[in-house]
């Protein structure tokens, strides 16, 4: 079994009805001044792991931060990950599992390729991360940042394909999601809750303006239900936007830094939990030509330690 530990992840049960969260004023407001600390926070915001391309190396686009509609955002229970019995290793659970094989057609060779790059990271950069990671969350990760690159999209990939089930709220989706992806978000909470936390702004571009601005009202709580990689510079943010995009500038607690563990190495990618809760703290305004939206988030310890 898999021992999560915390309400956090472990309490609630599905309610169909359930569509928003009833935040408290007393709540929002106390986001609101989270919010209004953020211009401190976001000068420390940097990452302390630097992960530097090799002498005569150029580093690879990291197609994570490209922007991704997020269509739903009500409120989801929390689920109850440690209910899923944990009956094979990481790399088995990939290669076996005929779920994860129906919408992940080139999950041998994702699998293949994340067996090698956990065997390089203790020798190069990532030695002083991986060390308290065990096999199996850290090879969850870097299965999480793995790209097949493919001239047809993101389809097929596993972080696509995983994103997507995580967002589906119907109880019988919300179902389906647990018995194909669980023992793998098992994994990868775990490991991720050993990497270095970050506690500061961050940002992350959203694509369609309109549908955005009709959603995120100020004071509303919301929860993307999916893992969200996310930078702390706003330049590289803005670079990934579409034209007719909004950047969302995120007052985060509970990051996660990965730093060099990942198939595309960024010093300024924070990755944020599925369990993430946020609430609106702006109404939209414009900034140097860009259209922003502030949010704080709520939950406090979204991964596992």
């Amino acid at each position: 079994m898999c021992s999560l530990g915390g309400d956090l992840f472990c309490s609630g049960s599905w309610d169909e009805s359930i569509k928003l969260w009833n935040v408290p004023q007393a709540h929002v407001a106390h986001a609101a001044t989270l919010a209004s600390q953020s211009g401190l926070q976001e000068a420390a915001s940097a990452a302390k792991d630097t992960v530097r391309p090799r002498e005569g190396e150029t580093r690879a686009e990291n197609p994570h931060l490209k922007p991704q509609e997020e269509p739903q955002i009500g409120i989801l229970p929390t689920t109850k990950w440690e209910d899923i019995s944990l009956q094979r290793g990481l790399l088995e659970e990939l290669r076996a599992n005929d779920g994860i094989r129906a919408v992940c057609r080139e999950i041998g060779r994702i699998a293949n390729d994340v067996e090698v790059k956990a065997q390089e990271l203790p020798f190069v950069v990532a030695e002083d991360l991986v060390k308290n990671i065990g096999e199996h969350q850290l090879q969850a990760i870097l299965a999480y940042t793995h790209d097949l690159q493919a001239p047809s999209g993101k389809a097929g990939n596993l972080y696509f394909e995983l994103n997507n089930a995580l967002r589906k709220r119907g109880v019988e989706d919300r179902a389906s999601m647990m018995r194909t992806w669980g023992p793998f978000v098992c994994y990868a909470l775990k490991g991720m809750g050993q990497l270095p936390a970050h506690q500061g702004v961050v940002y992350r571009g959203m694509p369609g303006k309109d549908f955005v601005l009709s959603q995120y009202k100020k004071g509303r709580p919301i929860q993307w239900g999916a893992f969200s990689s996310t930078s702390t510079s706003k330049a590289s943010s803005v670079q990934f936007m579409e034209a007719d995009g909004v950047l969302l500038k995120i007052d985060v607690q509970s990051g996660r830094k990965l730093g060099a563990i990942s198939f595309f190495p960024q010093e300024e990618e924070v990755i944020l939990s599925p369990n993430c809760r946020f609430v609106v703290t702006s109404d939209s305004y414009e900034q140097d030509g860009v259209t922003l939206v502030d949010l704080v988030e709520t939950t406090t310890d979204a991964f596992i330690s």
